[in-house]
């Protein structure tokens, strides 16, 4: 018995010889979502057929975290990305600290030897002094 769209049964034997064929489904996604700082990898097309994937890529200059792929479902939705890009960056006291280094160790890096030793401080003078300009 062969069973049809409208729930009704027919008594044709399922190993009948039917001219049926099977086609694909009209459920299409559209474009799929954007990311930012990030583009699609390939040829962007206007419809996609249900289960096709695509590949995001991160701009130049930015790191990818998470999956760069998503699918199209079979209500005609994309999976929700997941891959974000973020582009690394130091924090301005991080910067300074790096400089202030810099300069610390190149002043040092002038004197003699002895006059390294002269200088020395105990470590708590030193620790109280830069009390200010830690990170």
């Amino acid at each position: 018995m062969v069973a049809h769209e409208s729930g009704r049964w027919n008594d044709v034997p399922c190993n009948y010889n039917l001219p049926y064929v099977c086609k694909k489904g009209t459920v299409l996604c559209g474009p799929p979502p954007a990311v930012e700082n990030a583009s699609l990898v390939g040829a962007r097309k206007a419809k996609y057929n249900v289960h096709a994937t695509v590949r995001y890529q991160c701009e130049e200059g930015f790191t990818q975290h998470h999956v760069a792929t998503v699918r199209c479902r079979s209500n005609g939705k994309w999976d929700r990305p997941q891959i974000v890009c973020t582009k690394p960056r130091r924090s301005h006291r991080m910067r300074r600290h790096h400089r202030h280094h810099q300069h610390h160790h190149q002043h040092h890096h002038h004197k003699s030897h002895k006059e390294r030793r002269k200088h020395k401080k105990h470590p708590t003078e030193d620790w109280e002094k830069d009390e200010g300009n830690f990170c």
